[in-house]
Order: structure tokens, then C-alpha cells, then sequence
């Protein structure tokens, strides 16, 4: 897994984005239902939005827009800095799935080819295949419905963050849900509690972490 690779990842984005071919500024992106993209779809200030079976071979890149992929559609890789991500049924991610400020929420069916990615938003992931790990640092993450991790799952400190508030984030497993890796939490500035169900399971350990089983 690719640590920390979200932080450089998205912001590199921001600073290169004014150059980046197929910009728009101010404005949302679609595509229709069954519509197929080439290249990538890039904006700022604006969302991107995309139907129902439809196909992007290239990045969904936004700053400060939601972005909304339609079921059974595939796109090569997701990327937010601020806004929400919502993944509709049974779409492919060929790649990682990241965000900076937004939750992500990825529904029945979907898979994600590589990681998933946050610094402050939640992560909440129904029926879904992770074929590597998650990273985040300051949000919650919920694991339902056979969801399967394949890799860590880690809670990263930021550098610098010394005075912020002490806070509680919580991972929960439910429903048939399975971590293949650790969950190791790297930042004392949060409380992370593990609650994992009776048909859940974390095969590897868990570190820097209270668990409660029911």
C-alpha cells in the first residue's frame, strides 16, 4: 500500500491543475447513461457527475465539487479535494479512490482495483471489494455487507497537527465484512475503537487501538 499517498497525490493535483488538458473552471461535468469518455474529466469549482453504465478511461478529478458515478459505469481513478463521492452499484474503480474533505460511499457491488484514500472524511463502504487497503487520518470508516479489504488499514498522523483537539473515530465491521491485513493507527491524537460483529473478522493484528466484539 501506498502510504500517504493521498496528501501528495491531491495536492499535487491542485498546484498542476491550471495546466492539465480537458480543465474546466466553474463549471460540472456529465456524462449521460451508456456514454463512454477517452480521456479524463478535471474541473474546479464545479462537479462531475456520471450515468449509468458508462465508461471513463481516463481520472475524475475535482476541487471544491461532489462527484456521482452512476451503477455498473468504470472509471480508470477517483480523485476529491473538497466534496462528496458517491459510487453506485456494482461500478469498477481501476484504480485508488481518494479524497481530501468528503466522505466516500461506495454501494452494493462496487470495486476498487487499488486503495482508498482520506484525510477528513468517512469512508462507508457496502458489498465492496478493496483489492489493496485504506488510509485516512481523521475519518470513520464502516465496512457492511461481505465488504472485503485485502490489504492494512491504517490511521495516519498528520505532521503539524500537535494542537488540534483529541477525537474518537471508530472502524466497524458488520455483516460477513473482512479486513486481510492489520489496522494499525499511527495517530495519538485520536481514540480509534474497532467494533467488529459476531460474523466479522480482522485476520491480522490490531495496533494503537481499543476492540469491542458483540
Amino acid at each position: 500500500m501506498r502510504r500517504s499517498y493521498v496528501i501528495a497525490t491531491l495536492f499535487l493535483f491542485m498546484a498542476g491543475i491550471a495546466q492539465a488538458c480537458q480543465l474546466s473552471i466553474n463549471n460540472s461535468l456529465q456524462l449521460e447513461d451508456g456514454e463512454k469518455k477517452n480521456g479524463s474529466m478535471n474541473t474546479v469549482n464545479g462537479s462531475i457527475l456520471i450515468g449509468k453504465g458508462c465508461e471513463v478511461r481516463g481520472e475524475c478529478r475535482t476541487v471544491n465539487g461532489r462527484i456521482k458515478i452512476g451503477r455498473e459505469s468504470e472509471v480508470r481513478e477517483v480523485q476529491s479535494v473538497n466534496g462528496f463521492v458517491e459510487i453506485g452499484r456494482d461500478v469498477e474503480i481501476r484504480h485508488d479512490l481518494a479524497t481530501v474533505n468528503g466522505t466516500i460511499r461506495c454501494d452494493n457491488g462496487v470495486e476498487i482495483g487499488g486503495s482508498i484514500f482520506t484525510v477528513n472524511g468517512n469512508i462507508e463502504l457496502d458489498n465492496t471489494q478493496v483489492n489493496n487497503g485504506i488510509e485516512t487520518y481523521n475519518g470513520s470508516i464502516t465496512l457492511a455487507n461481505h465488504t472485503k479489504v485485502k490489504d492494512d488499514i491504517f490511521v495516519k498522523r498528520p505532521k503539524g497537527n500537535d494542537k488540534n483537539e483529541f477525537k474518537r473515530l471508530y472502524i466497524r465491521l458488520k455483516d460477513h465484512s473482512v479486513v486481510k491485513g492489520d489496522i494499525i493507527v499511527e495517530n495519538d491524537r485520536v481514540k480509534v475503537i474497532v467494533q467488529i460483529d459476531e460474523t466479522s473478522e480482522v485476520t491480522g493484528k490490531i495496533v494503537g487501538a481499543e476492540v469491542e466484539r458483540n
